[in-house]
């Protein structure tokens, strides 16, 4: 869990790019004077549509006195989080505050200024992840959408029962051509030219680069007796290299779109997505993260992101998000449920702002070793849980 404390006065409200890239479980702590520059309705919107909690500490005025006041609070907050691994961070042109950071480093707590000029370059690292993200759903939409269009175009092969030739099809629509890979993209209104590069799915032949041939065009074939069918291998060896490439890239980025089948747990994601809201990517991309881990979520996030994904939408009052939700919590972890810790959670949703009262709280419920065990799996989430709405 990472603090940020804002030096409001310093960095005016260049402050509000954390919301963009920090965690739902991160304190933003922003400390002001009456000196601090005014915001505009613009920032003042964007901090009433976001989701994180953000905590505001006027100062009294002073020489440096936010300054002293901030520092002091960064002490209170070590103190309240001594048993964590937690990072404290300063917000701040003001290089000043080095000292700070140089003193607590050198005690193995981690402390670190982040001016506005590095907040800026991890915003616009941020900004283009999120557009690679939308260009790679918007290439997995384009090829699934292509090979549905295919798969929805049937070959028509119509059997010529006049003819008892005992050629092969290959032989009979050469016409004399000793060339059979000629015969075969042919009759498909290919040339050489256009067969660079050919990719085959469930039966249907499409050419992708620039050119569609008709794949709806009749082709003749010959009555073959049983002894003249060529064995597989045959088969195989004379299909043209170029039919025969796939693009194992495109299948596998496909999969994830075009299969009704996930290999996840849909009703538990689906929950997850309900309760948290569907245009909150940010805190469902942690929640998947922390409860299936890092491979397994980017798979799931790749594939709920997109906006042919079937969401089972379902509303839930705020009591039953915290039931579904804290469920599945403990259904992965294999931890077991208590059965009333919804009920603990909600009398106790004032304190999950506070880690510590928090754990002394779960602690004096549940006894030291269960007790720890639930602070410990729901300690990433106690703040998610704590800002459900009905």
């Amino acid at each position: 869990m990472r603090h940020y404390l804002v030096d409001s006065e310093n960095v005016n409200d260049n402050w509000l790019m954390l919301l963009e890239f920090t965690e739902m479980t991160d304190d933003i702590i922003v400390f002001y004077t009456d000196k601090s520059p005014h915001m505009s309705y613009t920032s003042l919107v964007r901090i009433v549509e976001q989701t994180h909690q953000i905590q505001f500490k006027k100062c009294y005025t002073g020489p440096n006195g936010l300054d002293f006041q901030l520092v002091s609070y960064l002490g209170y907050l070590m103190c309240d989080n001594q048993d964590s691994d937690d990072e404290f961070i300063i917000m701040s042109n003001d290089n000043g505050f080095d000292c700070v950071v140089k003193f607590w480093n050198n005690r193995n707590i981690t402390v670190k200024r982040l001016d506005v000029a590095h907040c800026k370059q991890l915003y616009d690292q941020f900004l283009f992840s999120k557009q690679q993200d939308r260009t790679d759903l918007e290439q997995n939409e384009s090829i699934s959408n292509e090979l549905e269009q295919v798969k929805s175009e049937p070959i028509n092969l119509e059997l010529n029962n006049s003819n008892t030739s005992t050629k092969s099809p290959v032989e009979s629509s050469t016409h004399g051509s000793k060339d059979p890979e000629c015969a075969c993209f042919g009759e498909l209104g290919l040339n050489k030219a256009s067969r660079s590069r050919i990719y085959t799915d469930a039966g249907a032949i499409k050419q992708v680069n620039g050119f569609e041939p008709n794949l709806s065009l009749s082709i003749p074939i010959t009555s073959v007796p049983a002894q003249s069918v060529p064995s597989e291998k045959k088969s195989t060896e004379s299909v043209p290299a170029e039919i025969k490439t796939v693009d194992q890239k495109l299948i596998v980025r496909n999969t994830d779109l075009s299969n009704n089948k996930y290999d996840f747990n849909k009703e538990q994601v689906d929950t997850f997505i309900n309760c948290l809201g569907r245009n909150n990517l940010t805190a469902i991309h942690e929640t998947l993260m922390r409860v299936y881990g890092q491979p397994h979520a980017s798979q799931i996030y790749k594939v709920i992101k997109s906006k042919t994904y079937p969401l089972n939408v379902k509303t839930y009052k705020r009591k039953d998000k915290m039931k579904r939700f804290s469920d599945i919590i403990f259904e992965n972890a294999e931890v077991e449920n208590p059965g009333d810790f919804v009920e603990f959670l909600d009398r106790n949703k004032d304190k999950t702002k506070n880690l510590n009262s928090m754990r002394a709280a779960v602690i004096k419920e549940y006894g030291n070793e269960r007790g720890m065990k639930y602070y410990t799996l729901f300690k990433p989430h106690f703040k998610v849980i704590s800002a459900f709405k009905d």
